[in-house]
């Protein structure tokens, strides 16, 4: 089901605003919540992957190339490639990953501490959403393994052989399945794909989405494809303190092209409740003496020098 972020009337101007909506706050078949803060309220939930620079967006490939040649350590230690963009993101390498917490508190530091002249925005995210869920398991994993496959994705002529890689992974018992309940825009792949699972013809290569037809309540019921919900190990003690997680959007950009599009399928699952910028300062103060700022969320050596050399400067002149 899906949840329609609509402009909420409440507004957030205290902690305890924001702990009341995040106990109070019910969602269909979800107990928890992943929570987002943005400084900016009219900012969308895009990975910064695919937020163009000037017009431009980043060379995903060329992204992680380039990080691992300089590098290497981080190919050797993280294998998995997931594990490899969680790791490159904190370190501010642009990713298809977009930061989540599970912790509401953190979430508001981050929607109050840029940005002082305009209003925040915090973001609800169920951990359980059905047409995620469902995309995946009538499916046998299919979402989740294309968009993995997506990333490695360096060639526009190679989208002819991506669903012959993914079919290759699923057990072939299960794949006619996928061939008649996925579509390429409004054309199942069955009618789309050979038996091996190449485009017929020219593919249709720039500018599609996926889409699962699911026969619910006995009518066909469209869903696009976004990404997935990841909780990664916790790789760094930066993940730890944010009690981090992530969605992992779909979408690829070739050639500073969309192949795939990149869609707002989780802004509309969300929900979000803005914090007027008059309250910011408020809020930031309260959440000091909750533990919350700048210091105990970022363990790395240099904000904690940062913090020190402020709490250290004196208050009055003699």
């Amino acid at each position: 089901m899906k949840i329609n972020n609509q402009t909420n009337p409440i507004e957030i101007k205290c902690v305890a605003d924001a702990i009341w909506l995040a106990t109070s706050e019910k969602s269909h078949n979800s107990k928890n919540w992943w929570f987002r803060g943005h400084s900016n309220s009219s900012h969308k939930l895009i990975p910064s992957l695919f937020r163009p620079v000037n017009g431009n967006y980043y060379d995903e490939n060329k992204l992680i190339s380039e990080f691992v040649r300089i590098h290497p350590e981080a190919r050797e230690r993280h294998t998995d490639t997931l594990e490899l963009l969680t790791y490159a993101q904190h370190y501010g390498l642009p990713t298809r990953l977009l930061d989540w917490t599970e912790n509401v508190l953190v979430a508001l530091y981050f929607a109050c501490s840029g940005d002082k002249d305009i209003d925040g925005r915090l973001f609800f995210l169920p951990d359980y959403i059905e047409d995620i869920y469902s995309f995946d398991y009538y499916n046998f994993n299919f979402g989740e393994i294309l968009t993995r496959e997506l990333i490695l994705l360096n060639d526009a002529d190679d989208l002819r052989e991506l669903f012959i890689k993914v079919f290759n992974i699923i057990d072939e018992r299960n794949i006619s399945f996928i061939r008649n309940q996925i579509a390429i825009n409004n054309k199942p792949l069955e009618q789309l794909l050979t038996p091996q699972g190449n485009f017929r013809g020219q593919p249709i290569n720039v500018g599609f989405d996926l889409i699962f037809n699911e026969l619910r309540g006995g009518t066909n019921y469209r869903i696009k494809h976004a990404g997935f919900m990841y909780s990664p190990k916790r790789l760094n003690k930066r993940l730890i303190t944010q009690q981090g997680c992530f969605t992992c959007h779909t979408g690829k950009i070739l050639a500073n092209r969309q192949y795939i599009n990149i869609n707002d399928e989780f802004d509309k699952m969300s929900r979000s409740f803005v914090i007027p910028k008059k309250f910011k300062d408020k809020i930031l103060k309260e959440l000091s003496f909750c533990g919350i700022y700048e210091a105990s969320l970022f363990p790395e050596l240099e904000y904690q020098t940062k913090y020190i050399k402020n709490y250290s400067l004196f208050d009055t002149k003699w």
